[in-house]
C-alpha cells in the first residue's frame, strides 16, 4: 500500500478540491451571513434543532398501510425495514472475509451510516450545541436521508460478496447451486424494496396550482401574514427593521403592467421621471429635477445591487425602516440605472471554484492516460434479463390488478388506529379517540396527544382544538397553547375535508415546570377558529358535555432536575421555612367578586418539609385587612422547588380603590378595584316573574320590545346570597317548529356584571338584543 503520509495528503487534496468546487456558493453564504436576518430562521420552535431529532423507533418503524380515508398521515423519517435488513446482511458479509479493499469500503460505509444516525438522534445534542453554524441545518432528521447512501451500499454489497465470479476465468467461485441462490436472493431483495415502497405511491393530492404566479404569491402572503414567504422574515436584509405588510408593486402585477421600481413619490416638486427599462435585475430611467433628492428603488438593499447616475457609481443607503435601495441624485437632467452585479468577493470565490473544476478535469485526464491497465471486469452472479423482466411484470400486475382494486394489507380503509377510543362530537366532527406518547410525565416535560377526528359532514367553518392539564380545582397546569408535533404537518383546510374521511390533530402538551406531583385530568376543547367561540361537545349517548370534556388522566412525577423559574415578579426572599423566588399575578385590575390567580414559586432548604401553610392578606390604602386566604404548600423534599397556584376570590363588598397583597412582612403586588354602581331599588314597569334559577338567583321580571327586525329583552335579576360561580344567560328566539332563529348568549349586562360580583339584594339589569332574520 501507499505510505500513510501520501495517503493522508491525497485525502486532504480530495477534501480541498471538494470544498473549492462548492466555495462559490458556500463561501458566499458564510461570508455574507450577517447581511441577512438568517438567524431568525432558528428562532421559531419548529425550526429549532432541539425539537427535530428522530428516535430509533421512528427511524426503524415499518411502513404502514396506505389508508385512502386518512387526510393527513404522519410523516416519520424512516429507513424502511427492507433497506435496513439488507444493510445488516451486507455488514455480516464481513464474516466471509472479502478482499481488503472491499472490506475497508464496508467498514467505512457502516461508520458513515452510524455517524449519520447518531447525528439524527437526540443523543448527539451536545455536539449540535457546540458545532458552529450547524444550527442552520435546523432538522437533525435530515441525517437519516444522508444515511441512505451508505445503507444502500451495504444493502447491495452482500450479494456482491456472495455471488462474485472469478476475475480471470469467469467461472463461479462456488457451485452452480450457490450462484443460483444468490440470483434468487437478489431478485427477492429488489421485490421487497419495491413492495415496501408501494404505500408511498398513493399520496393525497392537494388542489393547488402547480405553477403559481406572482399574484398568487401575494395572495398567499396576505392570507398567512408571511410576507417574504417565510414565517420569521429570515430572508430579508438586516436593514429591514419593519417587516412590510405587502408590496407597492402589487397593483402593477394585478393589472399586468410592467412594475416600475423607481419610486415616483420620492421625487421633489417639479421633477419628472421617465422609465426607460425595467426588469427584475435591472432598471433605468431619465430624471429631470430642479433640486437634489434621494431616489428610492423599490427593491431590498441586498449586497450586489449597484446604482449609477450618468454612468458613475453612487453609494446605496438602505431606507429606514423598509430597507429599500436609495441613492443621491443631484439637480438637473440625469440618466439613472440600478442593476444586480457580482461583488468582488463573489467573483473571487467563483474563480476558485472554476480553477478547482479545471484541476479535477485535468487530473482525471492525466490519470486516464497514464494510469495502470484496468483488470478484466468481474462478472457477478446477477439474474439474467428475462428474470428482471419477469419481476417487473409481476410487480406491475400486483399494483394495477390487486393493490389498486381491492382491500389488501398494503392499501385499505380502516378505522383510526388509536389506543384510546372515544365518541365525542362537536359540530360536524367526531373524536374517535387518541394516542398518547406517555401517561406519566415529569414536571416541566412534554407529551404528545394525537387526536383522530372523523368527518361526519363537510365542515361549515374551520375548527381548532386545544388540550390542557387541569387539577381537581379546575386550575390549569400546562401551557395555554399547545404545539404541533414534528411528525404531523398542519392538515389541509378543514373546509375541504370530505365526509367519511378522518384526520390527525396532533398536539404537544407542555407541563408547567415545578408542577406538584399527582394525577391531572386531560381536558379537550374545540372552538371556531374565526370567532374563538367554543363548541358544545356531546358524548356517545348524546349527553351534553359542555365546552370542554375530560378525555383522560396524566400523572405528573417529580422532575429529575431542579426547575428553572422565570417569575413575573422576582422576590428571592426567605419567608418562613421556604424561599419565595417570585410570583405571577394574572391581573392588575379587578372587580369585586372576581377571582385573581396568584402563582407562587417556592424553594425548600436542605431538610424535607411536611405540608405547610401561609396566610396571604389584602390590605386597603389605610393598611386595614379586607380579605385573607390560606396558601398551602408541600410537602417538599430536600432542595425541592415547587410551583403553586392559588385562585383568590375577592369579596363582593370591596369598594373602589387600590389594594396591596401582603405575605407576612413581605409586600407583594397591588390590585386596583373598580366597583360597579349598585342598584337596590327594583325598576318600574316590569312584567314580574319571580322565577328562581337554583337557590340564589331570582329573575325578578322583564320588559319586551320589538322594533323593525329586532327584539329587545330587558331582564332584571336579583341575587339572594353571594354566588361563587359565574353563570351565563342564554336567550333564544324559537320558531314554530322548535328551531332557534335568533339568540343572545353571554354573562349578564354584556359580560360586565358576572354573577360572582353580585351582592345580596342587588338588582342587575341585563339587556339582550336579538336580530330576527329576514322572512321570519
Amino acid at each position: 500500500g501507499l505510505p500513510w503520509r501520501t495517503t493522508f495528503a491525497r485525502v486532504l487534496l480530495l477534501c480541498g478540491l471538494g470544498l473549492s468546487l462548492t466555495v462559490f456558493y458556500t463561501g458566499t453564504a458564510v461570508s455574507e451571513i450577517n447581511s441577512v436576518a438568517l438567524d431568525q430562521s432558528t428562532s421559531r420552535r419548529n425550526n429549532d434543532f432541539h425539537f427535530n431529532f428522530a428516535s430509533l423507533d421512528e427511524i426503524f418503524s415499518p411502513v404502514p398501510a396506505e389508508d385512502p380515508g386518512e387526510i393527513n398521515p404522519p410523516l416519520p423519517i424512516r429507513l424502511g425495514w427492507a433497506p435496513a435488513g439488507l444493510a445488516l446482511l451486507g455488514l455480516l458479509s464481513l464474516l466471509r472475509r472479502p478482499e481488503r479493499e472491499l472490506r475497508l469500503h464496508i467498514l467505512f460505509m457502516a461508520l458513515v451510516a452510524a455517524g449519520c444516525l447518531f447525528m439524527a438522534h437526540e443523543i448527539s445534542t451536545p455536539l449540535w450545541e457546540k458545532l458552529p453554524l450547524i444550527d442552520f441545518v435546523q432538522f437533525p432528521w435530515r441525517f437519516v436521508g444522508r444515511a441512505a447512501l451508505p445503507v444502500a451500499f451495504l444493502a447491495g454489497v452482500g450479494g456482491a460478496v456472495g455471488g462474485r465470479r472469478s476475475a480471470v476465468s469467469g467461472q463461479p467461485s462456488a457451485s452452480s447451486l450457490t450462484a443460483n441462490s444468490y440470483q434468487l436472493v437478489t431478485l427477492l431483495a429488489v421485490a421487497l424494496l419495491a413492495v415496501e415502497a408501494f404505500p408511498y405511491l398513493y399520496p393525497a393530492i392537494c388542489a393547488e396550482d402547480g405553477s403559481p404566479t406572482i399574484v398568487d404569491v401575494h395572495e398567499y402572503e396576505h392570507e398567512t401574514g408571511m410576507v417574504g414567504v417565510d414565517p420569521t422574515g429570515s430572508y430579508f436584509p438586516r436593514t429591514v427593521v419593519a417587516r412590510p405588510a405587502g408590496s407597492p408593486l402589487e397593483t402593477a402585477y394585478l393589472t399586468g403592467a410592467e412594475p416600475g421600481r423607481f419610486d415616483e413619490t420620492s421625487l421633489p416638486a417639479g421633477a419628472s421621471l421617465t422609465i426607460t427599462s425595467s426588469g427584475g435585475l435591472a432598471g433605468a430611467a431619465t430624471v429631470d429635477t430642479p433640486a437634489p433628492f434621494t431616489a428610492r428603488y423599490l427593491t431590498f438593499a441586498f449586497p450586489g445591487w449597484m446604482a449609477y447616475v450618468d454612468g458613475e457609481p453612487v453609494s446605496i443607503t438602505a431606507t429606514d425602516p423598509e430597507g429599500l435601495i436609495s441613492f443621491p441624485v443631484p439637480a438637473g437632467q440625469h440618466e439613472l440605472a440600478v442593476r444586480w452585479e457580482s461583488t468582488p468577493r463573489r467573483s473571487a470565490l467563483g474563480a476558485i471554484s472554476l480553477l478547482a473544476l479545471a484541476a479535477v478535469v485535468l487530473t482525471s485526464l492525466v490519470l486516464h492516460e497514464n494510469g495502470p491497465a484496468q483488470p478484466a471486469r468481474r462478472r457477478e452472479a446477477l439474474p439474467a434479463i428475462r428474470y428482471w423482466l419477469g419481476l417487473a411484470l409481476l410487480l406491475a400486475l400486483l399494483k394495477f390488478a390487486v393493490i389498486d382494486r381491492v382491500e389488501n394489507p398494503l392499501r385499505r380503509r380502516a378505522a383510526p388506529p388509536v389506543d384510546v377510543t372515544l365518541a365525542i362530537q362537536g359540530a360536524e366532527l367526531a373524536l374517535a379517540g387518541y394516542d398518547i406518547s406517555r401517561t406519566t410525565v415529569p414536571a416541566g416535560g412534554t407529551f404528545d396527544v394525537d387526536l383522530a377526528w372523523q368527518v361526519l359532514a363537510p365542515p361549515a367553518t374551520v375548527y381548532q382544538s386545544n388540550l390542557w392539564l387541569v387539577d381537581a380545582n379546575g386550575l390549569q397546569w400546562s401551557n395555554k397553547e399547545t404545539e404541533r408535533t414534528r411528525l404531523y404537518e398542519d392538515p389541509p383546510n378543514m373546509l375541504f375535508w370530505p365526509a367519511g374521511d378522518w384526520g390527525w390533530d396532533s398536539r404537544e402538551v407542555a407541563v408547567l415546570s415545578g408542577t406538584p406531583p399527582g394525577q391531572y385530568d386531560l381536558v379537550l376543547t374545540l372552538f371556531r377558529l374565526d370567532t374563538l367561540q367554543p363548541l358544545t361537545l356531546t358524548g356517545a349517548d348524546g349527553a351534553l358535555l359542555g365546552p370542554t370534556a375530560v378525555i383522560g388522566q396524566v400523572t405528573v412525577a417529580a422532575a429529575t432536575e431542579p426547575p428553572q423559574f422565570e417569575p413575573q415578579f422576582t422576590t428571592a426572599s426567605q419567608t418562613g421555612p421556604l424561599t419565595l423566588f417570585g410570583y405571577n399575578q394574572d391581573r392588575a385590575e379587578a372587580a369585586p367578586g372576581d377571582s385573581v390567580l396568584l402563582t407562587m414559586f417556592w424553594g425548600n432548604g436542605a431538610q424535607p418539609l411536611d405540608a405547610f401553610s401561609y396566610v396571604l392578606n389584602l390590605q386597603d390604602e389605610n393598611g386595614a385587612v379586607v380579605a385573607d386566604w390560606p396558601l398551602p404548600v408541600g410537602p417538599l423534599g430536600a432542595e425541592e422547588r415547587r410551583r403553586e397556584q392559588y385562585l383568590l376570590r375577592l369579596p363582593t363588598t370591596l369598594a373602589s380603590g387600590r389594594y396591596q397583597y401582603h405575605l407576612g412582612p413581605l409586600t407583594l403586588g397591588d390590585l386596583l378595584i373598580q366597583a360597579p354602581e349598585r342598584n337596590f331599588e327594583q325598576p318600574l314597569g316590569l312584567t314580574l316573574s319571580g322565577e328562581f334559577y337554583g337557590e340564589h338567583i331570582e329573575l325578578v321580571g322583564y320588559q319586551l320590545a320589538t322594533a323593525d327586525e329586532q327584539v329587545t329583552l330587558d331582564l332584571v335579576w336579583r341575587g339572594r346570597a353571594e354566588i361563587p360561580e359565574r353563570y351565563r344567560v342564554f336567550v333564544h328566539l324559537v320558531g314554530p317548529s322548535g328551531e332557534i332563529v335568533a339568540q343572545s348568549d353571554g354573562e349578564p349586562a354584556g359580560w360586565l356584571r358576572p354573577t360572582t360580583g353580585w351582592t345580596p339584594g342587588e338588582f342587575i339589569s341585563d339587556r339582550h338584543v336579538l336580530t330576527v332574520p329576514a322572512g321570519v
